[in-house]
């Protein structure tokens, strides 16, 4: 059976000029560093309902600064649209900006990051054998503001993105 290796932070933060102390978990609060969900639970219309897959997240820090990396799968078509609560959350948007940017992500070439408005957000397009569709997706502080630019948010993704890829 082929086991996911996993995440080498300390590796992609590197490569996209992330500094500071890096680590899994959250950088000052006790909370669980990994979740997963695979159906909707009892709620018909929840997204993984609607469209069957799983998604596993998990949170590491740089410095002071927490950073939740999130992979999802589906059987169809836009995965990424699972996440877009966590989207518009982490980039302080609603549905005028999830709507592009979730056109933007789905029509990039595999293992291309797209930055959310405010630059604190990216998704990566992840390469499938089979049918279905993946996503990877990284946030970085709340509501649009992280103490990471731009270029690393795209960089730290694009690196994870790599490696999940394997």
């Amino acid at each position: 059976m082929y086991k996911t290796p996993p995440y080498d932070f300390a590796a992609a933060a590197r490569a996209a000029g992330g500094a500071g102390d890096t680590g899994p978990g959250y950088a000052t609060a006790d909370l669980p560093a990994l979740s997963g969900a695979s159906d909707g639970g009892s709620d018909p219309d929840a997204p993984l309902a609607r469209n069957p897959g799983g998604v596993v997240g998990c949170v590491f820090h740089i410095g002071g600064e927490d950073l939740e990396v999130h992979t999802v799968a589906t059987r169809r078509p836009q995965a990424l649209s699972v996440l877009f609560p966590v989207v518009s959350k982490a980039a302080g948007v609603g549905p005028e900006g999830l709507v592009p940017f979730g056109a933007r992500a789905a029509a990039a070439k595999a293992g291309t990051a797209v930055l959310a408005p405010g630059g604190n957000v990216a998704a990566v397009r992840l390469e499938l054998d089979g049918d279905g569709d993946a996503s990877l997706l990284l946030t970085a502080g709340e509501a649009g503001p992280s103490g990471l630019s731009r270029g690393q948010v795209e960089g730290i993704a694009q690196a994870l993105a790599v490696q999940v890829q394997g």
